[in-house]
């Protein structure tokens, strides 16, 4: 689980959809969500917010 991955969260915005999207190194699980590893700090990514992202394709 130490390769980089990007995940994305999906929002209805003023706009219609808007998306963010974060890239980092997972580094374990909390109750919340994944741990993701960002320029030296690690933050949590809630399970019910953010999924997995292929950029690859």
């Amino acid at each position: 689980m130490r390769q980089p991955a990007e995940f994305v969260r999906w929002w209805r915005g003023r706009e219609g959809w808007e998306s963010e999207t974060i890239a980092g190194i997972p580094t374990g699980w909390s109750p919340k969500g994944l741990y993701l590893r960002i320029d030296g700090r690690t933050v949590v990514l809630d399970r019910d917010e953010w999924s997995y992202c292929d950029s690859s394709s």
